[in-house]
């Protein structure tokens, strides 16, 4: 960290601009905290530089909580992904928030197509038409809910096994619908 910290500070020196670093820090007991230090240049009445003001913030709680999470999210991709079954999370308008890779390879689509989307990119219009209506039924009535689906996408017509249920935030409210599909 020292060597890029130290990089970045003279840079920042030789442009005159804010110097911005993340670097980590042994204490005496020999263990590491994540620091943040910032400085920005200060000025006398002609624009030279006459000395710095800045920070040093401790930020070690804010990287394990980054570090926690990305762990979280490779693990739920990892298992996403390891389902041969197209697994997919959508929110209350219908759009995909996440697709697995069954998902991509059921409807011929990346997932960077996909989410943001709704099923009309996906499937023929009875089809859509069908899945987003269902999908209403499961936002509305709170249950879950497990029915064959037939539909075509990519331009091959399938026949799944899709169980919907509701997806709730952590105070309980219905904020999408999460699915799995399998092809039958």
């Amino acid at each position: 960290d020292m060597t890029r910290s130290r990089e970045l500070w003279e840079a920042s020196v030789r442009s005159e601009s804010v110097y911005r670093s993340e670097y980590r820090v042994r204490l005496a007991d020999g263990h590491y905290r994540w620091y943040l230090s910032q400085a920005t240049p200060i000025r006398d009445d002609a624009g030279a530089i006459e000395g710095w003001i800045g920070t040093w913030t401790d930020i070690d709680n804010l990287k394990n909580a980054e570090e926690e999470l990305r762990r979280t999210t490779d693990l739920l991709r990892a298992i996403a992904d390891a389902t041969p079954d197209a697994l997919f999370v959508k929110d209350r308008k219908g759009r995909y928030l996440l697709v697995n890779r069954a998902t991509e390879a059921f409807v011929g689509r990346a997932s960077a197509e996909i989410v943001g989307q709704d099923d009309t990119l996906l499937f023929d219009p009875e089809g859509a038409r069908v899945v987003m209506a269902r999908d209403r039924a499961v936002l509305e009535s709170g249950r879950t809910s497990i029915e064959e689906e037939h539909l075509t996408a990519a331009g091959i017509t399938r026949t799944y096994l899709a169980i919907k249920t509701p997806c709730l935030d952590s105070d309980g409210n219905i904020i999408g619908v999460i699915g799995i599909s399998r092809d039958i």
